[in-house]
């Protein structure tokens, strides 16, 4: 058996071979001789034990001295940091509270609303300025909060009022740009920046530009200080009604009225989007203004909202696609009333300074606003309007069938009868319709009476626009016109000329209480070519009363210690001249000679008026003078003249003075002041539980007794008499109980009616405001104001039943059959018509007979009549 023999010599490979790579051991160059691990573990060994752990040592120790250093100065960093954040900390409380937000009531509209439960919302008086509607943020719809945050400050409640990464994206451009270029505004920041602008801080800063660096600074500080003492939903709350929204509104409330007749509440998506995007730029941005950038804006609000993650996609689409609802006049809210009358008296009496705090402080109506409750029935109110407007119309109407424009005056003589008597070019003329109003052609025909070259027919162009003609329901046949004469070409032709209607005034009341239920102050309030916004209710004070003042002065004499007048107490009713060429008379011309009180004052006789206030003491001045007085102090009625033509009325007033007056004698001699204001509050907001009470009328009863109860019901019994065989006598015809007095000035300029039932008192009062032109020729306060007064209180019956009703004379008052022709009482002599039961306080009736209707021969008749006017009067009496 062979052996095999194995070759022990070490192999040695070829350059091209390539050996196995080995852990540990480089392989880069592959020519060098192989060496086993073996033999090269002590080299590792020997550098792992040498070299390596000196340096190691070294690196730990500096190591440790590093993370001293270092966290010595973190803490040193976080100690100055921290002792700065609270220097800087109580600085912000240091600085004063800022009074605007402590008690949040910028300026708003001053409300008022109608007294008893409903409170009906009657006006809104809004700042020149501002209009603005305050309501707290749960009122806000969702949408336009998401909507507002989305677009304006996307991190609002998460940052402390300032946002670090937008800061430093602002910072990146401005920088670059070398200016401000932008900002980075929060909501707060935009807060701070109008309370600045706006001056609402309780310190003064510096006048710096708006987008400068130190007011940055500013803002910066008020911002923190913003955000240290409020709520994010206060914060919110704030701006979203402080924000500006175009033109004078402010707020997101009075935006949704102003643009879209909205609640707030009931705005929707795209509503919302759009006040969102108007934040920046309102003007430019308004629906009303620019409706296509409007739908721009609202599309970018709508796209930030969609990122935000807050609308879904097809939310976004469908709101883009549908369009704006606007209503800027239907509901929107301003100064235009619903009732301009009475709304603007009151607002006359804040800016007169009547209406006062309790320390004397007169209320201002514009600025932080107040809620006022008002006395106005608002039911009443219309009626008023309605029948004033209509009694207005007819009036017209009746007398434009009678003749031009000053018929009625003492020396009209027929239509142009005074004026040139050709047609001349600028002047004008009463023209007479002769053809209808045609509305296809806008014209009409006239003819120009007495006058040359004035028979026509002309055409005359009509633009019902521009005149109240045919409102009024005037453009008919036999109807008199104003034209003026004017050059077309060698032609003189016709145009209408400007002329103005009648005006007048109604005040109701309820004497009871003071309460003004009713004041309209003429035909149009807004019609500002015939003086609309004169108030004549309060503001006409230059306009005689006439014969309806007459009941005041009969009051003076019923009421009388000295004379003790009774209402069968004899006047005289004769032709007398008091001075050189005055010489009362009647308005028939009749004189009546003897007549008794009331029969004096049913009947409105002028000369007895006089004669009775002529004789009220011994003297002239002394007798006028006790009457002014009385007026004064009794009914606060002041009677300017001096001397007897007062007893006709010749003294101006304003309705609501004659008014006052009156209520005095509808309410048993009580005076109860006429106020329109009931009570005045603070604005309500969303941190004020209660408004606060301001204002609140009070009657002063320790002047309320004035007047004896029997003494009134002697002239309300009187003014019955009026009614029902004077020149009341049409009101006899109502359902119901009421009196009333009559009042025609000369020349029948002015026309009244004043009367009452149980508690209600109403005065209408008609004229032109021209005082030199006529109501027409025996248009009377019978004829003119009467039928306004009697529709009115139709009107009031139907809604007011309560206020009606019988007034029964007081304990007190005692009847006694008196024979007229002698004011005493009356015997079986006397004949049933002269007999009647007449009221007297209790102890002032007549005590003797009736001397005249006695079996006497005419010597002693005549005797018994002289000595019934010297023991009655004790007055000198020529013999018969």
């Amino acid at each position: 058996m062979m052996k095999k023999v194995v070759n022990t010599k070490p192999t040695t490979r070829k350059p091209s071979q390539s050996l196995p790579p080995m852990a540990g051991v480089a392989t880069t160059n592959l020519t060098e001789r192989y060496v086993p691990p073996s033999s090269r573990l002590p080299q590792v060994r020997i550098l792992e034990e040498t070299k390596v752990p000196t340096p190691t040592i070294t690196k730990k120790r500096g190591r440790k001295g590093f993370y001293f250093v270092a966290g010595f100065f973190v803490i040193m960093m976080g100690v100055l940091v921290g002792s700065a954040v609270g220097i800087f900390n109580h600085y912000l409380e240091q600085l004063p509270a800022i009074p605007y937000l402590e008690d949040y009531r910028p300026w708003m509209p001053s409300r008022m609303y109608s007294g008893g439960e409903r409170k009906t919302l009657i006006a809104d008086f809004f700042s020149p300025k501002q209009n603005r509607e305050v309501v707290p943020l749960s009122s806000m719809p969702e949408y336009l909060i998401k909507a507002v945050i989305a677009k304006e400050d996307i991190r609002f409640y998460e940052h402390f009022g300032i946002s670090p990464k937008d800061i430093l994206r602002a910072a990146y451009v401005n920088f670059k740009s070398g200016r401000i270029r932008e900002g980075a505004s929060t909501i707060t920041i935009q807060l701070a920046e109008d309370l600045i602008k706006n001056e609402h801080l309780p310190y003064q800063l510096p006048k710096v530009g708006l987008r400068s660096y130190t007011q940055k600074l500013y803002e910066v500080l008020l911002t923190l200080q913003i955000e240290k003492r409020y709520t994010k939903d206060e914060i919110l709350e704030i701006y979203l009604n402080q924000v500006f929204l175009g033109g004078n509104i402010f707020g997101v409330a009075r935006a949704a009225e102003s643009y879209f007749g909205k609640n707030i509440s009931d705005l929707n998506l795209k509503e919302c989007a759009l006040l969102a995007g108007m934040l920046q730029l309102p003007n430019r941005f308004s629906p009303t203004k620019n409706l296509d950038a409007a739908q721009k804006r609202t599309e970018v609000v709508l796209r930030a909202m969609l990122k935000a993650g807050v609308i879904t996609e097809e939310e976004c689409e469908q709101a883009i696609q549908e369009p704006f609802q606007l209503d800027t006049q239907a509901t929107r809210r301003s100064q235009i009333a619903l009732f301009p009358y009475y709304s603007w008296s009151i607002v006359r009496q804040f800016d007169e300074g009547r209406i006062k705090r309790a320390d004397g402080i007169p209320i201002e109506i514009y600025g932080q606003g107040y809620d006022i409750e008002t006395t106005i029935d608002p039911e009443l109110q219309a009626a008023a309007e309605k029948s004033l407007r209509r009694g207005i119309e007819e009036h017209e109407r009746a007398r434009r069938l009678k003749g031009g424009r000053d018929w009625g005056r003492p020396d009209y003589r027929g239509a142009n009868r005074s004026g040139p008597t050709r047609l001349q070019v600028g002047e004008v003329y009463d023209a007479k319709i002769v053809s209808a109003f045609n509305p296809a052609e806008g014209t009409i025909q006239v003819t120009v009476p007495n006058v040359q070259d004035g028979k026509g027919p002309f055409t005359v162009a009509v633009i019902p626009d521009k005149t109240w003609l045919d409102e009024f329901d005037l453009l008919h046949p036999d109807y008199f016109i104003r034209v003026k004469a004017v050059q077309e070409g060698a032609d003189i032709q016709l145009q209408l000329a400007e002329e103005r209607y009648v005006q007048g005034a109604l005040i109701a009341v309820q004497p009871s209480t003071g309460n003004v239920l009713a004041l309209v102050g003429g035909y149009d309030f807004y019609d500002n070519k015939n003086a609309g916004q004169f108030i004549r209710a309060i503001q006409a004070s230059t306009v005689q009363p006439g014969s309806a003042f007459k009941p005041l002065m009969y009051t003076a004499a019923l009421a009388d210690p000295v004379k003790r007048w009774t209402v069968a107490s004899i006047l005289k009713d004769i032709k007398k001249e008091y001075w050189t060429g005055w010489i009362p008379q009647n308005f028939y011309g009749e004189y009546y000679g003897n007549v008794t009180l009331r029969y004096s004052l049913i009947h409105s006789l002028n000369a007895a008026s006089v004669w009775l206030l002529d004789n009220f003491r011994d003297s002239r001045t002394k007798g006028i003078e006790t009457v002014k007085n009385f007026c004064r102090d009794i009914f606060e009625f002041t009677i300017t003249d001096s001397n007897l033509s007062i007893a006709l009325g010749t003294s101006g007033t304003t309705p609501f003075d004659l008014a006052q007056a009156y209520a005095v004698l509808a309410n048993n001699g009580d005076f109860v002041r006429l106020h329109l204001v009931d009570k005045v509050h603070a604005r309500k907001d969303s941190r004020r539980t209660f408004p606060d009470l301001i204002y609140e009328f009070k009657q002063s009863y320790t002047q309320t007794k004035r007047l004896k109860p029997e003494v009134a019901y002697l002239i309300t019994y009187l003014l019955r008499g009026v009614v029902e065989e004077g020149t009341g006598e049409p009101a006899k015809e109502l359902p119901f109980f009421s009196v009333g007095k009559t009042g025609t000035t000369d020349a029948c300029t002015y026309a009244w009616y004043a009367g009452y039932s149980k508690d209600l008192l109403c005065i209408v009062y008609m004229g032109y405001d021209d005082f030199q032109r006529s109501l027409g020729v025996k248009m009377t306060g019978s004829k003119v104001a009467l039928p306004v007064w009697m529709d009115f209180m139709k009107q009031a019956y139907e809604l007011r039943s309560d206020m009606f009703g019988e007034i029964l004379p007081p304990e007190g008052i005692q009847f006694a059959s008196i024979c007229t022709a002698s004011g005493h009482k009356a015997t079986a002599s006397c004949p049933s018509k002269t007999v009647q039961q007449l009221p007297f306080v209790a102890g002032t009736e007549p005590k003797g007979n009736c001397p005249i209707h006695q079996k006497v021969d005419s010597a002693s008749y005549q005797q018994a009549v002289t000595n019934i006017l010297i023991n009655s009067m004790d007055i000198d009496v020529p013999s018969f």
